[in-house]
């Protein structure tokens, strides 16, 4: 059909003309739009929302490139470099997962390694707050303790 023929229909033709031809049309659709999915011409576009606040809707960001570490802003991070070792202890000889904003790192112990600032933050702050016992005096005081033990130099 031509889509002058489609046109001179009702919506209710159109409805049962697209039912016979396999297509969904809704009774709700403008008789443009109906003759358009008939003919195949209809493509679908995304709904737009005015905001009413008067505030204007930013375009979606691509994330950054994972090359470097970078702000929430998306502004690249330039901090110093550190020679960096992690000391193993008793217990843990387990190589140290290492997590700035999604930027992962592994860090084997005892072995120095160059790592930026944001990193070497990120052992800084793994701290357990304990409370430790004198065994000679029976006193009990409260104590920071390192989860990671290790030494940073700045380059």
């Amino acid at each position: 059909m031509k889509r002058y023929e489609l046109e001179a229909m009702s919506k209710e033709d159109l409805v049962e003309h697209g039912k016979a031809m396999g297509i969904e049309i809704l009774p709700e659709e403008k008789k443009g739009v109906m003759v358009d999915k008939i003919l195949g011409e209809h493509v679908e576009k995304p709904e737009i929302k005015q905001e009413s606040s008067g505030i204007k809707k930013q375009p979606d960001k691509q994330p950054p490139p994972m090359d470097r570490l970078y702000d929430l802003n998306g502004k690249p991070i330039i901090g110093r470099a550190y020679k960096v070792k992690i000391f193993s202890t008793e217990s843990d000889k387990s190589d140290v997962p290492l997590v700035v904003n999604g930027y992962n790192c592994i860090v084997k112990r005892n072995v120095e390694v160059t790592l930026s600032e944001p990193f070497v933050e990120v052992l800084r702050n793994a701290t357990i707050e304990t409370i430790v016992q004198d065994p000679d005096t029976g006193v009990r005081t409260p104590q920071t303790i390192q989860v990671y033990p290790h030494q940073a130099t700045p380059i």
